[in-house]
């Protein structure tokens, strides 16, 4: 599916979601079969390293390849997008028109951020925040704490 398709067919009825998704779990899994069940589709706006590297201080664990590569081989997203490299720009809710924008439980200020942007251009996007699965276990920022640094491949 490509993004020409992708606006003028599947997004008819399809929910963005954003993420790093750097060490793929269970809840991640949670996550996406939730946006899935809300929509025909579920696009990811997938974070580029240097974001992901101001976000949390650190590099990702995979780069972006590597972790787009992940969720193309889950089967639960329909397409995956780069996100942008500038922060608060959120250039792929105009080039999806998403009927829906899904937020993990943990991602608090960005839906705050992308609420205000709606706004701002008077934009009609309902948001909605997904309940946690497991958030005592299944946490990247936990994950990421005991992950083995020597593994480079997802």
């Amino acid at each position: 599916m490509n993004q020409k398709n992708m606006k003028k067919e599947t997004c008819k009825n399809c929910v963005l979601v954003f993420g790093t998704f750097d060490i793929f779990h269970a809840g991640h899994v949670a996550f996406l079969r939730e946006a899935r069940s809300l929509g025909d589709a579920v696009v990811v706006n997938l974070a580029q390293d240097i974001v992901v590297q101001e976000l949390k201080g650190e590099p990702p664990l995979h780069s972006w390849e590597e972790r787009a590569q992940v969720l193309r081989q889950s089967g639960l997203v329909s397409e995956i997008f780069p996100g942008d490299k500038t922060r608060g720009m959120f250039s792929q809710i105009i080039a999806v028109k998403p009927s829906l924008i899904a937020f993990g439980y943990d991602q608090i200020r960005l839906k705050e951020a992308v609420d205000a942007w709606i706004k701002r251009y008077a934009f009609t996007i309902p948001t909605m925040t997904i309940g946690a699965y497991k958030p005592d276990k299944y946490k990247s920022s936990i994950l990421r704490a005991s992950y083995d640094r020597s593994q480079t491949t997802p």
